[in-house]
């Protein structure tokens, strides 16, 4: 075992650190003074989720769901989330994003039932139901053939074209049951961080919609 210490820069002091010890152990000890939740962190400018290990002297930043870098690893978890009701309550479904609206993105719902209110509330109060049980994100690396195969018997085409582009052996993706996406960056490393959303008709889809950036 390492006993080396590190000293980390935080909110304009020196802190003792521990080599390997995860950002959030280290935000339990020394709580940021950042205003509002933080749900991500830099190290050194870096964007890296809550789980991730920190090895070496450096400066670690708060990130709340205020700054513009954790508007996004809100809005990419919550979309996971979303997924992932879905397949749960509608295994044969699948959602397609579309265009960015006002603190919302809107989706194409395939399936052979259209989307009205009761589907949406339903799927809602089983993304509230995953958010209430805090479900740990587990991460793996698939060989991309198989993630290809994976998106192919998903119905996402559009994952299994984006995976044709990239000159990867493997690619990671993650999830928090039965779905599992590609990792686009940092995410809240469980589920329970992602507490205000909302889903509202938006023929013929509908729009997940998050809280104001000053409104987490």
């Amino acid at each position: 075992m390492n006993h080396k210490q590190i000293e980390i820069q935080m909110d304009g002091q020196r802190l003792p650190g521990k080599p390997g010890e995860r950002v959030q152990d280290f935000f339990k000890r020394y709580p940021p003074k950042a205003a509002g939740k933080v749900i991500a962190a830099k190290i050194n400018q870096h964007l890296v989720s809550l789980d991730a290990a920190i090895h070496s002297s450096c400066r670690v930043t708060p990130v709340t769901y205020s700054d513009r870098e954790g508007t996004a690893v809100y809005r990419r978890t919550a979309c996971l989330i979303l997924y992932e009701a879905i397949k749960e309550l509608y295994p044969g479904a699948r959602v397609v994003v579309g265009q960015s609206l006002a603190n919302g993105y809107y989706f194409d719902f395939v399936h052979d039932r259209p989307v009205d209110k009761a589907i949406l509330a339903e799927i809602e109060a089983r993304m509230q139901q995953i958010v209430a049980e805090n479900r740990p994100f587990v991460k793996e690396l698939m060989p991309i053939e198989e993630a290809r195969e994976y998106f192919t018997a998903e119905g996402y085409e559009d994952k299994v074209k984006l995976l044709t582009t990239v000159r990867l052996t493997e690619v990671r993706l993650i999830g928090c049951g039965v779905f599992k996406d590609i990792q686009h960056g940092p995410m809240t490393p469980a589920t329970g961080l992602i507490d205000k959303f909302e889903l509202t008709p938006y023929p013929p889809g509908f729009v997940l919609r998050f809280p104001q950036p000053r409104n987490p």
